[in-house]
């Protein structure tokens, strides 16, 4: 059965002048009145207050800080043998370079401060913590070395050793050899373009370019690659090496930026010398 309602009206006819009238009356009054929430704010002058990036570097700056005075403690502790001090810092040490790339290049530059001090001969227990910072940097690090923590790490592995008796010596690269990016051929061929570079710098710079690029090297201080940003941390693609070894980022010296020659500019630079001859 279908239900049917008489009683329904039909729906009246809608006169569309008199719609629009409405709408635009509604929208004119809309328009013309403000929100009972809205307020009338008379402008102001703002004072110029600290720049954002500025006070969130701040904390990074003062963090990388801490973390390179205790590595710098924990390192200085090694090679002085107080190695009963090294062990309170060295949970702090591991930490940080397992979190922070500036971590593990600031290991490097230390080690290879070290170095030049000539302190490679170590006894049992400096040996062994050594090595374990060194692996530790290098299970931290990808196969591919982006960083250059392992083109550092060569220099330094076999350099530091320790005596095993009167004609046995053993270097700590024979016990950093169990990781993956000494299996990668790309990071073999891009360590030894690094080394190329650095030797036609040292063969066509002048004595005196050379002598102001090291000094330039060696007055770079880490704590400028971890109060900057990431861009100033090294990378072994292409043509960048490590701050002690690397010959083709500006250095920093009394607030200024001074450009050092890279070795295609010293290249191109022989060339030109030598057609003019």
């Amino acid at each position: 059965t279908i239900c049917t309602r008489d009683s329904v009206p039909e729906f009246p006819h809608l006169d569309k002048d008199l719609v629009n009238a409405a709408i635009k009356e509604g929208l004119k009054k809309q328009q013309n009145s403000r929100p009972y929430s809205a307020r009338v704010s008379q402008p102001c002058i703002v004072k110029l207050g600290t720049a954002i990036h500025v006070l969130n570097g701040r904390t990074d700056i003062s963090q990388s800080a801490r973390r390179l005075e205790v590595l710098r403690q924990c390192l200085g502790y090694i090679f002085s043998d107080k190695i009963s001090e090294a062990k309170k810092t060295s949970g702090a040490v591991f930490y940080s370079i397992k979190s922070h790339e500036d971590a593990r290049i600031a290991l490097c530059n230390e080690l290879a401060s070290y170095k030049k001090q000539n302190k490679p001969k170590l006894n049992n227990q400096q040996f062994e913590m050594i090595a374990n910072l060194l692996n530790c940097a290098l299970e931290a690090s990808s196969s591919i070395d982006e960083h250059g923590i392992a083109y550092m790490v060569l220099t330094l592995a076999t350099t530091f050793h320790r005596k095993l008796s009167e004609e046995a010596t053993q270097f700590i690269y024979t016990d950093i050899q169990r990781h993956a990016v000494w299996a990668n051929m790309q990071f073999w061929e891009m360590s030894f373009y690094s080394d190329v570079q650095l030797q036609i710098r040292n063969l066509y710079l002048s004595h005196e370019d050379y002598n102001q690029n090291n000094n330039n090297n060696d007055n770079s201080a880490v704590t400028d690659s971890l109060s900057t940003s990431s861009a100033d941390t090294v990378t072994h693609q292409g043509s960048t090496i490590t701050h002690d070894l690397c010959a083709d980022h500006p250095s920093h010296q009394n607030g200024t930026t001074v450009h050092e020659k890279t070795a295609l500019e010293i290249a191109a630079e022989q060339m030109r010398l030598y057609t003019q001859k």
